[in-house]
């Protein structure tokens, strides 16, 4: 893999991706259905706060030492793992 380039992200059906994979990984997957896929994304962090809550940082960029932050959303899920509330809003930027 060519230096300062991740992998790019998987997506798995919302419905299914509890089941199959953590709660971390389905709600960086529910975010990038949701909002779509950054021109220059590099990843998505997810940081379980507290029960059903998290915080989450869109990370964009050219490479990694140009990272910024594009959008942060702090987060709160059913048992389930689907987003219920999301501060600011989750909608689609990208297309």
């Amino acid at each position: 893999m060519p230096k300062n380039k991740l992998p790019r992200l998987t997506l798995v059906d919302a419905e299914a991706s509890q089941s199959l994979i953590g709660p971390v990984e389905s709600l960086r997957n529910q975010i990038l259905v949701t909002m779509g896929r950054p021109r220059d994304l590099i990843r998505i962090d997810v940081i379980n706060l507290w029960p059903n809550t998290y915080r989450a940082n869109v990370i964009v960029g050219p490479s990694l030492d140009r990272a910024r932050f594009a959008h942060s959303y702090f987060v709160t899920t059913t048992d389930g793992g689907k987003v219920v509330t999301s501060t600011p809003g989750l909608n689609c930027v990208y297309s």
